[in-house]
């Protein structure tokens, strides 16, 4: 009898002691917190902004938009601010009642938006309006961009569509084009030219085309963003500083 007690008065001793060396629970009943696990390096955010190209029309799914296949191959998060039919001028109502032009969205964009880089791809439909009425909204736009992002990287594409080249009788073009390279030295931006850049040079762009005969197929918006980010990569801006003041 009494060997039997000193047995059960030294589990108890034991149970006792075992229980004092767990860690405590919490009163919720979940087991104790442990350690965070070391988050992964933030990735740059980059907004793109522009019309129907940008938004990925043609595209078989929306991530198959050049704008968000060249982010995923630069490991950028992909942000987009993009309505067809519409450019700096151009609304884009045509299409849906809602849309509305560059300058109008960006007050919006920019509450919805981070961005350590923005590019701006538009000016297609713009060409139903004279370049002297363009310009200068194109000129105010750029610099809101600039003044709300002022350390952010900025990127600004001339207008061409697939298959574009320069054709002597366009004056439409090189005045907006002249524009851009001088509001890229007043803002410290970089200028993409699909068609300076001879993006589509020896291409067959007739199988690249989706079934409208103006929008990339998948393989039409797969070849805008090689060459998108062939020319990033060539101008030093593939890894831009996480910049965007609200981080």
């Amino acid at each position: 009898m009494r060997t039997a007690l000193l047995t059960v008065v030294a589990l108890g001793t034991a149970l006792v002691v075992a229980m004092a060396l767990r860690p405590p629970v919490p009163p919720s009943g979940d087991p104790p917190a442990r350690p965070a696990a070391v988050a992964p390096a933030e990735r740059p955010a980059a907004l793109f902004v522009g019309d129907s190209f940008t938004a990925g029309t043609g595209a078989s799914t929306a991530a198959g938009a050049w704008s968000c296949l060249a982010a995923s191959a630069l490991d950028w998060v992909c942000n987009r601010d993009a309505q067809g039919g519409t450019g700096f001028v151009a609304d884009g109502r045509a299409n849906t009642a809602t849309f509305a032009p560059l300058p109008d969205r960006l007050t919006r964009t920019a509450e919805r938006n981070l961005a350590d880089v923005v590019v701006v791809d538009a000016g297609r439909n713009d060409m139903a309006y004279p370049a002297a009425e363009v310009v200068p909204v194109m000129a105010e736009y750029v610099a809101a961009v600039r003044s709300q992002w002022p350390d952010a990287a900025l990127v600004l594409v001339v207008p061409a569509y697939l298959g574009q080249t320069a054709d002597p009788a366009d004056t439409w073009r090189p005045e907006v084009t002249a524009t851009m390279r001088e509001l890229a030295v007043r803002h410290d931006a970089l200028v993409v030219d699909p068609v300076a850049e001879q993006w589509f040079t020896g291409q067959d762009v007739g199988g690249l085309l989706d079934a409208d005969g103006v929008h990339p197929d998948d393989d039409g918006h797969a070849l805008l963003a090689d060459r998108f980010v062939a020319a990033v990569e060539a101008a030093g801006l593939a890894d831009p500083a996480l910049s965007d003041p609200r981080r």
